[in-house]
């Protein structure tokens, strides 16, 4: 599907509990037996960007505790998520408890996001934590978004040597002709007699 998002879950895909301060007794009270062992002495608090993974007594990770921190304090609502997917190894997660106001695509979007890393020039590429899309979700819109805000970025971060017009050029044209659209560009002399005078001279 892609390095971010997953359809699919299997018996290793781990639960992951968003709770906030007023809500961390509930958030215990729904975990398993195992994960409220793994949890106890914990101290968890649900402050904002808290995590604690939880780990059964043979080592194997169980499941996830993060904070979303105080209502009015988390400006950037579910898009925090994004912070939590860097901390966590590769694998497959779900959402399996969140704030009531925190929207299912919003969180897709927010560990989208928070997916990206720039590995163009890099030997090993990116592979992230994968989220599960359940029926809560609407994958196609979601997953659309987040390419296409991963390829800006991307264009953003390539260096000019490797990015100039004729490379943006292409970027364009390829993007054109996947969604069968128009395109017209102004190049070379014709800059000059169309009145672009400065990109003419910088490109």
């Amino acid at each position: 599907m892609t390095p971010w998002f997953t359809l699919e879950r299997s018996d290793d895909t781990l639960p992951v509990f968003i709770s906030r301060p007023e809500d961390v007794v509930h958030t215990l009270d729904v975990l398993t037996e195992p994960q409220r062992v793994a949890a106890s002495g914990r101290g968890f608090t649900g402050e904002a960007g808290e995590l604690v993974k939880l780990y059964s007594p043979e080592g194997k990770m169980i499941g996830v505790l993060y904070g979303a921190g105080e209502v009015g304090v988390d400006e950037i609502g579910p898009l925090a998520i994004g912070r939590l997917v860097r901390r966590l190894p590769q694998g497959t997660y779900m959402i399996a408890l969140r704030p009531v106001e925190w929207e299912f695509n919003l969180i897709a979007m927010g560990w989208g996001l928070g997916a990206y890393k720039f590995d163009r020039y890099l030997p090993e590429k990116n592979v992230p934590a994968q989220l599960v899309l359940t029926e809560n979700y609407t994958p196609e819109e979601t997953i659309a978004l987040v390419r296409a805000i991963h390829r800006g970025r991307d264009l953003i971060n390539t260096p000019a040597g490797d990015m100039g017009p004729e490379e943006l050029h292409a970027e364009v044209e390829a993007v054109a002709k996947t969604y069968n659209a128009k395109l017209s560009a102004v190049i070379g002399d014709d800059l000059l007699t169309q009145n672009y005078p400065m990109i003419h001279a910088v490109g």
